[in-house]
């Protein structure tokens, strides 16, 4: 290790070669996140590209580094979206369902890349300044997030995936110091280890021109361990909130591919309705295949009334329609709040690029026209208002699949006074476990972070609850139907 450290920093490796480091380096830190089980090689995977982009001559040279590292950690993370189902349902053959998902992964990757060049760019200024190196360690950590993290957030592009952060969900001695300094802090506090651990724990030596090891210095990082974990333990002995609120998670399990006929399914979704007791009672997001509609009057009546006095109060995704900036009617992915005989519309804020509207001007019109298309022959409409729910059984915060990567969105939602946060995904659209395992622990910071129960059914699988204190104290078995009730 040391050897390839003094070969980096005294200029034995050629440009390309610390390129290739650096690729290894974010293909290794993708890895680090959910699905993969190496969470704890985040706090040393970014060593390699600091390094790296010390020894870089140029401005340029420095945001390509970061770019490639950017581009790689994002490919490996999200590679679940390779392993899609042929969207037969949609008119696509599995040809041209591959052909989507290598374009929008390639896409979302360069995206996300880009942002990271951009925090190479600043990185190669603070690096070059006379600056000590914890302030350096301290600056490129606050750059860090405000780049890759809450500028990411931003726009009708927005896509947040890939926080370092997240790679640490299951270690929850270690993350419950995130309800004060939230999952942006944790991120900061990855960044600066990494960067600590490349400039102060190794220096060169003035007499030998080499560098070497200062394990001394280590005690800065043992410190900060020390009060995580201190802390973490503290936060862990104290007792959940026991209120008795029964809750019913429905999990569908529908096959995008084989959905029926409408008005047997329907019926399904009552009897399974009927079946559930008293109480919270979520079913999935259902907007893609639009077996249930909310223009559909007489099914919407049906719940409607037969909710009244039950003492159940029903969350349900639905395909509907709504007006947009200008008044032009829309598909939209909606959750409706069925409570003592109001039915309250929530619409999704956050909108999945390639999955519910085409970012037309990143691809070129041939395949805009023949593949995306069909995919999403109209884009659904932006929601424009949180929604938090007075119901029978507490203030419900709904939130709609993707939506729970944005910490902004839930942390209003918990202004607004929300007692429990609830979110419903389809993800049925993709083979592999990783997105579902990766949408967990998106959760898992939510809840730790609001000190809230977060409770999610997913179409497909995994369904979950989540504790105040982020521990998963219920998670499904994937790809079957089921209905399981659980006291929180």
């Amino acid at each position: 290790m040391m050897d390839i450290i003094n070969k980096i920093a005294n200029h034995e490796y050629t440009f390309k070669q610390l390129a290739g480091i650096v690729i290894l380096s974010g293909m290794i830190a993708g890895l680090t996140m959910p699905g993969y089980g190496v969470g704890f090689l985040a706090w040393v995977v970014l060593i390699p590209l600091f390094l790296c982009m010390r020894r870089c001559k140029t401005i340029a040279q420095s945001m390509n580094l970061a770019f490639l590292f950017g581009f790689f950690f994002n490919m490996v993370t999200i590679f679940w979206i390779f392993h899609i189902w042929t969207m037969e349902w949609a008119g696509l053959s599995t040809f041209q369902t591959y052909m989507i998902s290598v374009i929008v992964l390639i896409c979302l990757s360069i995206y996300t890349g880009w942002f990271f060049g951009l925090f190479g760019i600043l990185a190669k200024f603070i690096l070059n300044a006379s600056f000590n190196n914890v302030t350096k360690a301290i600056l490129l950590g606050i750059f860090w997030v405000l780049i890759t993290n809450k500028l990411l957030s931003l726009g009708e592009l927005a896509f947040p995936w890939s926080m370092i952060e997240y790679s640490q969900y299951k270690y929850l001695h270690l993350i419950q110091i995130v309800k004060f300094i939230k999952g942006a802090g944790l991120e900061f506090l990855i960044v600066f280890v990494n960067v600590y651990l490349a400039f102060c724990l190794v220096e060169k030596n003035k007499n030998t021109e080499k560098f070497v090891l200062y394990p001394k210095r280590a005690s800065v990082v043992v410190m900060i361990f020390a009060v995580l974990f201190a802390y973490g333990f503290y936060a862990m002995s104290e007792e959940l909130p026991s209120e008795e609120l029964k809750v019913t998670i429905i999990q569908t399990n529908t096959n995008m591919n084989e959905l029926g006929d409408e008005g047997a399914w329907k019926g399904h979704y009552i009897r399974l309705l009927y079946e559930s007791p008293p109480g919270l009672i979520i079913y999935p997001e259902i907007a893609s295949n639009e077996q249930v509609k909310a223009y559909d009057k007489r099914f919407v009546r049906y719940v409607h009334d037969y909710i009244g006095g039950t003492g159940k109060t029903v969350i349900m995704g639905m395909f509907d329609y709504a007006k947009d900036e200008y008044g032009i009617k829309r598909p939209a992915n909606a959750a409706y709040v069925f409570d003592r005989g109001v039915a309250t519309q929530y619409i999704k804020q956050y909108r999945v690029p390639f999955g519910e509207f085409t970012p037309r001007y990143l691809l070129p019109k041939f395949i805009e026209t023949n593949l995306f298309d069909k995919l999403i022959p109209e884009p659904f409409v932006r929601g424009r208002e949180i929604k938090v729910v007075d119901t029978v059984h507490g203030k419900i915060a709904p939130s709609i699949c993707y939506e729970v990567i944005f910490p902004g969105l839930i942390a209003k939602q918990v202004r607004m006074g929300a007692d429990y946060l609830v979110t419903i995904c389809n993800p049925a659209w993709f083979k592999s476990m990783l997105i579902k395992e990766q949408l967990m622990a998106n959760s898992v910071f939510r809840a730790r972070e609001n000190s809230r129960y977060v409770i999610s059914a997913v179409n497909t699988g995994r369904s979950y609850i989540v504790a105040p204190n982020g521990k998963i104290i219920y998670k499904s078995k994937p790809y079957r139907e089921l209905v399981h009730t659980h006291k929180i």
